[in-house]
C-alpha cells in the first residue's frame, strides 16, 4: 500500500514526464500526375501541433526510379522548394516497384531538420492509367524514348527528371501522332 504523498509524488512525476513529450509532427501527401502520369507534382500539408517543426520552410522529396539490372535501387531528388509549393518528381509504382518517398524538411537556409521517411502519397487523378494508356513515346531533348523503355530504364528516366528540373520542354506522342506538353497541350513541331 502506498501512501498519499507517494501517490501525489508518482502523479507529479507521471505529470511533469509527460510536459516533456511532444507528438511527432505529421505529413499528408498529395501527388497531381501531369499529362505523362509518372511525373508530376507533390504538395504536403504538414500537422505539427507541438511545434517540432517550427522553422520550417522548404522541403524536398526523394523518391525512387527503377532498380539497376542488378537489382541495385535507384533514388532521385528533387529540387527543394518552399512548403507551400509542389516539388515535381517520378512517381510510378507500377515500374518501379515502389510506391513510397521520404519527404525532407528544411529550414530558411535550406538545414535539414527533419525527415518523413516512407510515405505513400495519396494519387490525385482518376484518369491518369486512362491517359497513360495511349502514350506510345516520350520526346527528352533529341532522344525519343518507348514508354516501355521509359517505364524500366533509369537513364532514361534521369534524363527526364534532368530536363524538367532545367526547365526544358518534354513532349509526349500519343497513339494517334499527336504530339503534347506535360499539361497535354497540343504541340506543333
Amino acid at each position: 500500500e502506498a501512501t498519499q504523498e507517494e501517490v501525489d509524488a508518482a502523479v507529479a512525476a507521471l505529470v511533469a514526464a509527460m510536459e516533456g513529450l511532444k507528438l511527432k509532427p505529421r505529413v499528408v501527401a498529395r501527388y497531381y500526375p501531369y499529362f505523362l502520369p509518372m511525373t508530376g507534382d507533390l504538395k504536403i500539408e504538414i500537422d505539427d501541433p507541438d511545434g517540432v517543426l517550427e522553422g520550417a520552410a522548404k522541403f524536398s522529396v526523394t523518391y525512387h526510379l527503377s532498380d539497376e539490372e542488378d537489382g541495385t535501387p535507384v533514388t532521385n531528388t528533387s529540387e527543394i522548394v518552399a512548403i507551400d509549393d509542389a516539388a515535381i518528381i517520378f512517381y510510378y509504382p507500377a515500374a518501379t516497384g515502389y510506391d513510397a518517398v521520404d519527404i525532407n524538411i528544411y529550414d530558411e537556409e535550406e538545414n535539414k531538420i527533419y525527415e518523413f521517411v516512407d510515405v505513400v502519397p495519396e494519387v490525385i487523378s482518376q484518369t491518369a492509367e486512362t491517359r497513360f494508356s495511349k502514350i506510345t513515346s516520350v520526346i527528352i531533348g533529341d532522344e525519343v524514348f518507348d514508354i516501355e523503355e521509359l517505364n524500366y530504364n533509369t537513364e532514361a528516366q534521369l534524363k527526364l527528371m534532368e530536363y524538367i528540373y532545367a526547365g526544358y520542354e518534354v513532349y509526349i506522342k500519343l497513339d494517334n501522332n499527336t504530339i503534347v506538353n506535360l499539361e497535354g497541350r497540343a504541340i506543333k513541331l
